[in-house]
């Protein structure tokens, strides 16, 4: 059952969720530090001055939930988003990279890059959530099939 240098669906699992951990904390941490710098956390609003319960930064474009589209700058301030950090880029193809290996050994997907892509980000979303913080169920139709 091992092929790929030992590499078996159990080998594999236990190896993911073994690097989860660390990967979580670090890009958490790099979330907080971006957040606090310019382009960073704000608590994003509607035209009628409702505000979202949550606390929202946007890495390479800002998206205006009031608008529902993206930006350069966010239109209250200015502000430019931060770009996305080389180490959230090499997170996300590592993910893919990941998720390619469990199509293949795991579901016997012949090409896995078919059935999911590589891809680089260049827009990312971080919403904070404090202890009151919420955000409903909700599915952005803008963001279906061509962007994703």
């Amino acid at each position: 059952m091992a092929s790929g240098g030992g590499r078996t669906p159990a080998n594999f699992a236990t190896r993911q969720k073994a690097r989860a951990p660390q990967g979580s904390v670090k890009i958490v941490k790099l979330c907080q530090q971006l957040g606090l710098g310019e382009g960073g956390f704000y608590r994003p609003g509607y035209r009628d001055g409702a505000k979202l319960s949550l606390r929202m930064m946007c890495l390479g474009m800002n998206w205006d939930p009031d608008s529902c589209s993206y930006g350069h700058k966010r239109p209250f301030d200015n502000a430019q988003p931060p770009n996305i950090p080389e180490e959230l880029r090499k997170f996300v193809q590592d993910a893919i990279q990941v998720s390619h290996e469990f199509l293949e050994q795991s579901m016997g997907v012949a090409n896995a890059v078919e059935k999911l892509p590589s891809m680089s980000p260049d827009i990312c979303l971080v919403n904070f959530y404090g202890t009151s913080g919420k955000l409903g169920l909700h599915q952005v139709h803008e963001l279906l099939s061509p962007m994703i």
